[in-house]
């Protein structure tokens, strides 16, 4: 069964760029991305970072996994940094699409 991932740009605050996530229409979320640090870390709606899991871009291993979250943790991370690389800049929304 295909399964599929929208994320969109929601805000920018000091510390980075937060995106909301919508996967299959059940399992939701944000994450901030830090452009500097090349990072993706987990957050609320504002922008605050919640526990200690994320992931760098050049690296691409999670470091301090939760296990509850690492799946779409993953799929959000990797479809940001994939457009990311291809445009050369953040993106305002992807969505992706897997089997």
């Amino acid at each position: 069964m295909a399964s599929a991932v929208r994320i969109a740009r929601c805000s920018i605050d000091g510390d980075g760029v937060v995106y909301e996530w919508v996967r299959d229409d059940r399992s939701t979320g944000h994450v901030v991305v830090d452009e500097a640090e090349e990072t993706i870390r987990p957050c609320d709606a504002m922008g605050n970072v919640i526990g200690q899991m994320l992931i760098r871009r050049t690296v691409g291993d999670v470091e301090n996994p939760e296990p509850e979250s690492r799946g779409n943790f993953v799929v959000v991370a990797a479809a940001i940094f994939r457009e990311w690389v291809k445009a050369g800049s953040l993106p305002e929304a992807v969505s992706r699409s897997f089997g």
